[in-house]
This record gives C-alpha cells, sequence and structure tokens, in this order.
C-alpha cells in the first residue's frame, strides 16, 4: 500500500488532495514529542521530520511530479527485475 509519509512512493492525485485539505493534521505532527521514559531518547523526531518532508512535497506541484516520475521508474524496474525482463526504458535506450 501506499504509505502517507514516505514522499518516495507514488501517491494517487485523490489521495493527496486528500491530504491537503486536511494538512492541519499533518502541521500537529511537526510538533509530535515522544521521549522513551526508560532512555530519555526523542522518539518523536523521526515523525517530524516525515511532516516535515509531507508538508514540503505538498506545497511544490514541480517537486510532486518528480516523485512520482522517480517511483514510476522505481516501480517499473522492480517489475521488470522481478520478471527477468527489460523495462520499456532498456527497450528504449535510456
Amino acid at each position: 500500500g501506499v504509505h502517507p509519509l514516505n514522499p518516495h512512493l507514488a501517491l494517487p492525485r485523490s489521495f493527496v488532495e486528500e491530504i491537503r485539505e486536511n494538512v492541519d493534521r499533518i502541521e500537529g505532527c511537526k510538533r509530535f514529542k515522544f521521549v522513551e521514559p526508560e532512555t530519555g531518547k526523542d522518539q518523536g523526531l523521526n515523525v517530524r521530520e516525515k511532516a516535515k518532508t509531507l508538508l514540503e512535497l505538498l506545497q511544490s506541484t514541480e517537486r510532486l511530479a518528480e516523485e512520482r516520475e522517480k517511483a514510476r521508474r522505481a516501480r517499473d524496474r522492480f517489475h521488470n527485475d522481478s520478471a527477468g525482463g527489460l523495462s520499456s526504458e532498456d527497450m528504449m535506450g535510456r
């Protein structure tokens, strides 16, 4: 499935629109805090970083298009590698 905090995965347009409508929830994640009681380690840092990255991605239509294209190429490579075949880019000399 699509992971909402991984900007390197292709996000369906309807998903992106829904996220943009609820951007305040992601904004709240930028302030997420959880400190491990035993170690005192800040375990919320990863959530804050992912929220920041996702918000930056959603604000840039150009970057979103670039990430979709990267994800499409990676998906094509994965599918062709697992099938032992060539990708469309291989066939086109890219």
